[in-house]
């Protein structure tokens, strides 16, 4: 179920709900949206450090961005206590709280995480790209409607924005030059009366005050205010807008997005408690077969498309390390057969790796389990260099195959033993999250909430190593005698045929 994942996922130290109501709604509004979701959080409030809300202001942009063009996004931050101080796991008041935020209408909720490691989108990213925003908006609510319903998936949604009313103003050009009159000078006319024009400066003393022409509040309420407003021809005659030109109101976009010039709407979705592989590959599996409009395509991008880079450079490293293993264990014994006869371990090791994952029921993290058997292929090596050079002296000497053997694992068994334990002792406070901290009571404390982020690397390397210590003693003396065995038994030959 868990199988793969690209990061390990720890408690979070924050969460953000993030509340993103219809486009134009008012502070005062927004703030009643707020207070619904304090109201959720208080029966929990017990179990965090802090609660802070911000109403009308977009999270990370600071005091600059608070105003009327943002009063429809507000968002609240529930900061938990450290691991130490935990009444209840982070996770599971996200989870009560994630429940109780459905109950909510009329509204874009999110709720987000604190992640570690470097930022890497959200772990559902799907690009749909087309010309036509129509066919483009139809397809990104079938593939929504598709995969809604994938387990551990959370805060689907699309950045295109469709609530945002808008009145359109078209000039006749034919009647307006009849009448002398310009699109500039609509347009600037239109603009004054209803957005405001600064005109001019009153100075009082030291202070200053701008002022504004405007029309007032009473006559700019609606479509009908305005057609009647009246645009004033170069002779000073007094004409309608509704004569030279056709107001009309209907929805449009908030933004137009291109990736790499094409027309572009985002799907995005989290993962909670799930790895975010595991829901890509879901959803692809879900729109493999989609049958969408002609000129729409859609393809995974994010986290999914940051993974697949890391993955590939994790194996190179991988290939480059055991290329250069071979190379160096090449020149050291003067032969192709006993390098490769080491190299087996390698693939021991990474068995180890898959053993340990499953006992501790752990998905294979791309980045640190990853880099843990890198790691591994460069220590694992050094039990078998260990004895094969002495199985080498000793055939130097002239012992037999079997008799080397024999002698080289009884006099390198304790070495091996003592390299592997003392590395797999190392890693163990890692592995269980140890902690010390001579200024609290309990200087000694297990179960540390950071070591949840390295035990994927530590548990790699532990469970790669003792897995591959054990077969080192028992299948490296018999690859040994089996290769070569098969050497004399090629040299006999050769001299029989002769």
């Amino acid at each position: 179920r868990k199988r793969i994942e690209f990061f390990p996922k720890t408690e979070p130290s924050e969460a953000v709900v993030n509340i993103r109501a219809p486009l134009g709604t008012t502070l005062k509004v927004s703030d009643k949206y707020v207070n619904s979701v304090e109201n959720f959080i208080n029966e929990d409030k017990e179990k965090l450090d802090a609660i802070v809300a911000n109403v009308g202001q977009r999270r990370g942009s600071g005091a600059a961005s608070a105003g009327s063009s943002t009063t429809y996004l507000s968002h609240v931050v529930l900061d938990f206590p450290s691991w130490q101080n935990w009444i209840e796991k982070p996770s599971l008041i996200i989870k009560k709280l994630r429940q109780k935020l459905d109950q909510m209408v009329g509204v874009e909720i999110k709720l987000a995480e604190a992640r570690s490691g470097p930022p890497t989108g959200m772990a559902l990213n799907l690009e749909v790209q087309g010309e036509d925003f129509n066919q483009l908006s139809r397809s990104v609510e079938i593939i929504k409607q598709k995969i809604k319903n994938i387990p551990g998936l959370v805060d689907l949604t699309d950045d295109f924005d469709r609530s945002r009313p808008e009145l359109k103003v078209v000039i006749n050009r034919d009647k307006a030059s009849r009448l002398g009159l310009r699109a500039r000078e609509i347009a600037s006319t239109v603009r004054t009366a209803f957005n405001g024009k600064k005109v001019s400066v009153l100075r009082d003393g030291t202070e200053e005050y701008d002022i504004w022409v405007q029309l007032d509040q009473s006559f700019r309420n609606n479509q009908t205010d305005l057609s009647s407003l009246f645009i004033y021809t170069p002779l000073g005659e007094p004409v309608r807008l509704s004569e030279v030109a056709k107001v009309d109101s209907g929805p449009s976009y908030g933004s137009i997005k291109h990736v790499n010039a094409e027309r572009t709407i985002t799907i995005s979705g989290d993962a909670f408690r799930m790895p975010g592989p595991v829901i890509v590959m879901n959803a692809k599996r879900i729109l493999k077969d989609l049958d969408l409009p002609q000129g729409v395509n859609f393809q995974f991008t994010g986290e999914d498309e940051n993974r697949k880079e890391s993955q590939k450079f994790i194996g190179r490293a991988l290939l480059i390390a055991v290329f250069i293993i071979i190379v160096i264990m090449v020149a050291q014994f003067n032969s192709i057969a006993l390098p490769l006869i080491i190299i087996t371990t390698v693939l021991m090791s990474i068995m180890g790796v898959l053993v340990g994952l499953i006992v501790h029921d752990r998905p294979f993290g791309i980045i640190m389990t990853g880099v843990g058997t890198v790691a591994l292929a460069g220590i694992v090596v050094n039990n078998a260099i260990v004895m094969l050079d002495y199985v080498v002296k000793l055939r130097k000497k002239g012992y037999k195959i079997n008799e080397a053997m024999i002698i080289a694992s009884a006099v390198r068994f304790r070495p091996v033993i003592l390299t592997a334990i003392t590395t797999v002792l190392g890693l163990i406070p890692i592995a269980i999250g140890m902690d010390f901290d001579f200024s609290r009571e309990n200087i000694f404390v297990f179960g540390a909430e950071s070591s949840r982020f390295w035990k994927s690397m530590a548990l790699a390397i532990m469970y790669g190593l003792g897995v591959t210590t054990i077969l080192t003693l028992f299948l490296l003396p018999t690859l040994y005698s089996l290769v070569e065995g098969g050497k004399e038994k090629i040299r006999f030959l050769l001299n029989r045929k002769k």
